[in-house]
């Protein structure tokens, strides 16, 4: 990023959406060790309405890349390949780091790149790269389904049943964590294209507001009724709840319309989205030798989303850097 930008042709709303779940991944890897069970507790309240955050993640992909013309296999190979260097080259650095320190050793390197797509090793948090390169494999059939809305409806019910029984399943059963997140395609697959189908939806905003509102609370009540049957209290096992997925969607539907122009902080905060979703696990690492910035669940995710965020604008303003960070 070299500086501040006056001409801002983005859809900023859309930027909007991805600041949001910026944050609220954070808020998901900082206030889960301060997790207590009861819908009075803040705590408990704010992870778990920020499961919307990886939702929204997929949701954005889906507005952004369904319905564009150059939707062919080429294009998502390019993708793929533009992931897996992106990834490469962040493991090779911090592996070079690392290795200057602790010794040289080629395992560990192998094992953080592979690891990265199935949430292993030191850049776990890239799942979600895993996960969407198994989405641009599947790209220029989701697009063609999108030419055809009844088709691609009808689609998204399957896709949704499948959902509904890995819900019951997670409640009833082991469930969805026997399969690691990057393969629990049913819902990565749901978000992105109910993102591409929201290209075309609108809402009044006072609806909207209030099913954001019902939703909210019913999420809460949900988990809150629901967790104590279930073996873990991750809501990344709510991915597949309607509730969860109402709240998600009308987020998303509350903000894409939003009448936002040349917003000078939205645009530049929007480039910090992949800086700040890579350093994010290393800043909450240091923040935990400190007890008295980790002392509280909040005040421990409002340290790190701040730190990170600094930390990702100063280097984005390395050349270098700033052309890493551009997949």
């Amino acid at each position: 990023m070299q500086g501040f930008s006056n001409v801002q042709p983005r859809n900023q709303s859309i930027d909007l959406i991805k600041i949001m779940a910026m944050c609220l991944v954070i808020c998901l890897h900082t206030t889960h060790q301060y997790l207590t069970s009861g819908i009075n507790d803040i705590i408990f309240v704010l992870y778990n309405t920020s499961a919307i955050a990886i939702p929204l993640f997929f949701m954005v992909s889906g507005f952004l890349l369904i319905g564009r013309n150059s939707a062919s296999y080429r294009y998502s190979f390019i993708k793929i390949f533009k992931t897996l260097k992106f990834v490469l080259l962040m493991v090779v650095i911090w592996w070079i780091c690392q290795s200057l320190h602790n010794g040289w050793s080629i395992e560990i390197l192998i094992y953080n790149f592979f690891g990265a797509f199935i949430q292993h090793g030191s850049f776990w948090m890239y799942w979600y790269f895993g996960a969407m390169m198994i989405i641009y494999l599947l790209y220029p059939l989701i697009n063609k389904l999108y030419l055809d809305k009844k088709y691609y409806l009808i689609t998204l019910l399957l896709i949704s049943c499948i959902q509904n029984i890995a819900f019951i399943w997670n409640v009833t059963g082991v469930g969805e964590s026997m399969i690691i997140q990057t393969f629990r395609i049913w819902n990565w697959i749901f978000y992105f294209m109910i993102g591409g189908l929201l290209k075309t939806i609108g809402i009044e905003k006072r609806i909207a507001n209030c099913i954001i509102l019902v939703s909210f609370i019913a999420n809460i009540v949900v988990i809150d009724w629901l967790s104590p049957y279930m073996a873990t209290s991750f809501c990344e096992y709510f991915y597949s709840s309607p509730v969860l997925i109402l709240l998600a969607v009308f987020c998303f539907l509350a903000c894409k319309d939003l009448s936002i122009h040349n917003n000078i902080i939205i645009a530049n905060l929007s480039k910090l989205f992949l800086p700040v979703y890579t350093l994010h696990p290393f800043v909450i690492r240091v923040g935990e030798h400190f007890p008295e910035i980790c002392f509280n669940g909040i005040a421990f995710w409002i340290y790190v989303t701040l730190a990170t965020l600094a930390l990702s604008f100063i280097l984005m303003k390395i050349p270098f850097v700033n052309r890493l960070f551009d997949i």
